[in-house]
């Protein structure tokens, strides 16, 4: 089947099943032509949930792996495509402790209690990173926002970064103290004027 047909069927169809509570039909496209535009693309996928079928498939000759700290986001997945590829991370955590993390980071630059990561997580020089996980109310994604910037670093090509629920405190905070810095801005939200709903987009 044609890409752009088969494209067409997965978007509508996911649309149809979150309705209003994700992305929008635009926001999916946007990153689902951006990865199939690579025609093998080393995509890294915060979390796992309806959209994840739309991402293996917008890169079937590339490298797609997800990062997921629900077990059973993880089984429901792999129910629907048992070829996925998906790890489990435990992050460490709290959205109450997000300012206090905020003001160690500007003065130190370091950002403690990370998870473990699978070494081909961090050597893998990634193309693209959807940022949509963890549950912002669980651990907030300070700590995921601050490893796509550490990933992005070790490369030596662009690194196109997307952050989902960019319009909430904790995600507009951080992607302005870290995913800001040192990037070309190509979209933020804009509660008037931008075609994005809920995400911004940087190029490292």
């Amino acid at each position: 089947m044609e890409w752009k047909i088969k494209q067409q069927q997965l978007l509508y169809k996911l649309v149809d099943e979150v309705k209003d509570t994700q992305m929008t039909f635009i926001e999916y496209k946007f990153i689902s032509d951006l990865v199939y535009s690579y025609n093998g693309a080393n995509f890294l996928v915060f979390g796992t949930g309806r959209d994840s079928n739309l991402w293996v498939e917008s890169n079937i000759n590339g490298k797609t792996i997800f990062l997921e700290p629900d077990l059973n986001w993880i089984n429901i997945a792999k129910t629907n495509n048992s070829k996925m590829d998906i790890r489990h991370v435990i992050y460490k955590t709290h959205p109450s402790q997000a300012e206090k993390l905020y003001s160690e980071y500007q003065k130190t630059g370091i950002f403690p209690n990370l998870p473990i990561l699978d070494k081909d997580i961090i050597e893998t020089e990634w193309d693209i990173i959807f940022i949509d996980s963890p549950v912002g109310s669980v651990n907030g994604r300070m700590t995921s926002i601050f490893i796509s910037n550490e990933l992005a670093k070790k490369t030596n090509k662009k690194t196109h970064i997307f952050l989902h629920d960019s319009h909430r405190p904790i995600e507009t905070m951080y992607s302005e103290l870290i995913l800001k810095p040192d990037s070309y801005v190509v979209e933020e939200y804009n509660s008037v004027t931008n075609n994005f709903d809920k995400l911004n987009y940087f190029i490292k």
